[in-house]
C-alpha cells in the first residue's frame, strides 16, 4: 500500500510544483509591493506639488507626441498602400514581354478637354512622343510630349486619343478572334467609347465583355487590358452600333505607372537617333566651312545612349 501511494505521489511532481510556486507567489507579493511602495508615494508627492504651468507643459508635450504618433501611423498606412501598388504592378511587368520602368504620377488634369497626366521620366530616360502608359490594370494611355525629365500623357479618355482595340477572344472558342475596332475617349474619366461597330455583331457583343488592345498602329502592343463594355446602343439611323467601356486602368487614382518600350518604340529611337547623329554631323562641317571651332552638341538621341 506504502509502494502504491508513492508512485502516486511521484507521477504527481508537477501537481506539487505549481502549488509550491502559487505559495511561494502569494508570500512574495506583499514584499514586492512593500518595496515599490517608497517610490510611488514619492512620485505621488512630486505629483501634488506640481505646478499648474508644468502640467500644463506636460499636456502640451502629450499633444505633440499623440500627433506625432497619428502621423507616423498614416504614413505607415500609405506606406502600405504603396507596397500593395508596388506588388501589383511587378506582377503586371512580369506578364509583360517588352522592357518597362516605373514611373511616378506627379500631376494631373481631367475636365471634358484635357485627361492628362505628368511622369517624372523624359528623354533623359529613352522616353519618346508615343510610349504607351500601363498601370497594374490596364493601359492608360501614350506620351503625348516627351521633355527632358518629364512627360506628358494623355489618357486613354481623352477625347483626341483613339486607338485599335478588339474583343478579348472567347475562351469557349478561342480559335475565334475578337472583333476588332476603334476606340475613342469621351474626356468623361471613367468612359470610353466604341463608336465603329459593325451591326452584324449584335448578337457577339454583350455587356461585360473585355476589351483588349488589337495590336494594330504603332502604339500599343496586342493584348493590353482596356476595360468592359457596360452599355450597349444600336441606334436605328445609324450605320453603325456603339458602345461604352469603363477603363480597366485606375486613371483616377494611380500614382505608380509603367512606361512601355516595345520593338516599335526602339526603332522609332533608332531613326531618331541617326537623324540626330545627321543633322549634329550637319552642323560640325557647316562650322568648319566658316574656320570656326567646332562646337558638341548633346543631341536628344546622342544622350539617350546613356539614359538610365
Amino acid at each position: 500500500m506504502l509502494s502504491v501511494l508513492l508512485m502516486w505521489a511521484d507521477s504527481k511532481k508537477h501537481l506539487r510544483q505549481s502549488i509550491a510556486d502559487d505559495v511561494v507567489a502569494v508570500l512574495y507579493n506583499p514584499i514586492i509591493k512593500f518595496v515599490h511602495w517608497p517610490s510611488k508615494k514619492i512620485e505621488s508627492i512630486k505629483q501634488s506639488f506640481e505646478t499648474p504651468e508644468e502640467i500644463k507643459k506636460k499636456h502640451t508635450a502629450l499633444i505633440t507626441e499623440n500627433r506625432n504618433l497619428r502621423l507616423r501611423v498614416n504614413k505607415l498606412e500609405l506606406l502600405k498602400i504603396k507596397i500593395v501598388s508596388y506588388q501589383k504592378l511587378l506582377r503586371a511587368s512580369r506578364e509583360i514581354r517588352e522592357d518597362v520602368k516605373l514611373a511616378e504620377i506627379f500631376h494631373i488634369t481631367l475636365d471634358p478637354k484635357k485627361q492628362l497626366v505628368k511622369i517624372n521620366l523624359g528623354r533623359t530616360n529613352c522616353v519618346i512622343d508615343d510610349q504607351p502608359l500601363i498601370d497594374a490594370y490596364g493601359v492608360m494611355g501614350q506620351v503625348v510630349r516627351a521633355r527632358p525629365y518629364d512627360s506628358t500623357v494623355r489618357l486613354v479618355t481623352d477625347q483626341n486619343h483613339i486607338m485599335h482595340v478588339q474583343f478579348k477572344p472567347d475562351p469557349k472558342n478561342p480559335q475565334e478572334e475578337g472583333i476588332r475596332t476603334l476606340a475613342r475617349g469621351t474626356g468623361k474619366s471613367r468612359l470610353i467609347i466604341l463608336p465603329y461597330l459593325p451591326k452584324s455583331a449584335e448578337s457577339k457583343i454583350n455587356i461585360g465583355d473585355a476589351v483588349i488592345t488589337s495590336g494594330l498602329g504603332d502604339i500599343y502592343p496586342h493584348g493590353y487590358p482596356v476595360g468592359k463594355v457596360i452599355k450597349i446602343l444600336n441606334p436605328p439611323e445609324s450605320r453603325f452600333m456603339l458602345a461604352y467601356v469603363k477603363p480597366s486602368a485606375h486613371l483616377d487614382r494611380t500614382r505608380e505607372a509603367l512606361v512601355v518600350w516595345t520593338a516599335k518604340v526602339y526603332k522609332r529611337m533608332n531613326l531618331q537617333f541617326k537623324k540626330d547623329v545627321n543633322a549634329a554631323s550637319l552642323n560640325t562641317k557647316n562650322k568648319k566651312s566658316k574656320n570656326e571651332k567646332p562646337v558638341k552638341r548633346a543631341t536628344v538621341f546622342g544622350a539617350a545612349i546613356k539614359c538610365q
